[in-house]
């Protein structure tokens, strides 16, 4: 039966997180959460916490999107096996006919194959505004996907890191592996969902599910002045205080292209493209917004906003707590899980360190005067 390789308390304001570096499971708790990790560490039968974990702990007490019987049962499934995970001798060359390479502002030159045609072209597009460098086959690292719609293989320099995903994860999970290469030799301790802007010299970053509305405040707020640090993926810095750039294209659904057309010079004239998510063909513009910045190593974070898009919402600020303000960072998709040494520390310092607020609009105007109102 596997055992945790580290089991750590981390706490958040009057709260608790516990997390396992190994299985990468995460549960928010209060009170209850100290009890549990004494289990683990005093050597109780993992059937014994099953039995505990009841009710009472795993609705009332723990956040609802991991729990952490899920997180037991993933330790006794010993789904971490490497003997399971395919080797890369497996697969054939010949099948990635789709390959890029690029250079990043630090030097390092990563290379891109790919067998899906839908996976490759939306990578390289969001990538545009990075120039691209040799062959694929001669950069200091190397990325290849496998396979086409629902079975793709992920290899990141021959170690395979993902079997049978989706073509939409995969997507996800290569973009996620460029971010880290771009901040080398920093290590990231989280990958916020988010996007990240600089006004007036305060770094603002905006949280929120797919659809909230963040990327188009962003977009917006360029157009009015700002400059965007990072769209839809956040680096988050070990210190858990600092965001880098990462100048991918912006993609925008159907929803916002009247608005943004109004803003935007020659977004008007882009053609959509359509793309799989998750069985759904959804229209997008893909739009550079990034490329002009001149930003380069880590930005502070001074402000953290969670953005809510309501048509014709009246405009609303709430200030949150750090408990809220973390609960809201890992359910709308921000990753904490790192290379190497992973911890959770970093999410939850900027939770607790850096002032967050609720933010609901209906008006990008509105919005904009409710975010300057937050720079005193």
């Amino acid at each position: 039966m596997p055992e945790t390789e580290k089991l750590e308390l981390v706490p958040v304001g009057q709260s608790w997180c516990l997390y396992d570096a190994k299985s990468n499971f995460l549960a928010l708790a209060n009170e209850p959460t100290r009890q549990i990790a004494e289990w683990f560490n005093c050597g109780l039968p993992r059937t014994e916490i099953n039995r505990l974990l009841t009710a009472k702990y795993a609705i009332s007490a723990l956040d609802s999107k991991r729990f952490v019987g899920d997180f037991v049962s993933a330790l006794e499934s010993g789904d971490n096996d490497e003997t399971a995970i395919p080797l890369r001798s497996g697969f054939s060359d010949s099948d990635l006919h789709l390959r890029r390479a690029i250079a990043f502002d630090n030097g390092l030159t990563v290379g891109i194959a790919c067998e899906s045609d839908a996976v490759f072209s939306t990578l390289a597009e969001l990538l545009t505004p990075y120039p691209k460098c040799a062959e694929a086959n001669t950069a200091d690292h190397c990325i290849e996907c496998f396979g086409e719609g629902g079975a793709c293989f992920l290899f990141v320099d021959g170690v395979c890191i993902a079997t049978e995903i989706a073509g939409p994860v995969a997507k996800r999970l290569i973009l996620e592996r460029m971010l880290k290469f771009s901040v080398w030799p920093d290590s990231p301790s989280a990958i916020l969902h988010a996007s990240a802007v600089e006004m007036a010299g305060k770094t603002f970053v905006f949280v929120g599910p797919c659809g909230a509305g963040k990327s188009t405040l962003a977009a917006y707020l360029v157009s009015q002045g700002a400059q965007l640090i990072a769209d839809d993926l956040v680096a988050l810095h070990s210190d858990g205080l600092r965001v880098a750039p990462f100048k991918t294209k912006s993609s925008f659904k159907q929803g916002s292209w009247e608005i943004l057309s109004q803003q935007l010079d020659g977004f008007d004239a882009i053609t959509p493209t359509t793309v799989n998510r998750f069985g759904q063909k959804v229209a997008i513009k893909f739009f550079d917004i990034a490329s002009s910045n001149t930003f380069h190593g880590w930005k502070s974070v001074d402000r953290i906003v969670h953005v809510n898009w309501q048509l014709d919402a009246a405009c609303q600020v709430d200030e949150i707590t750090p408990e809220d303000n973390f609960e809201r960072l890992i359910r709308t998709g921000s990753n904490i899980r790192g290379d190497g040494a992973t911890s959770a520390k970093g999410i939850a310092t900027l939770a607790c360190q850096c002032p967050a607020i609720a933010l609901t609009y209906g008006d990008l105007t509105d919005a904009k005067t409710a975010i300057f109102t937050q720079m005193d």
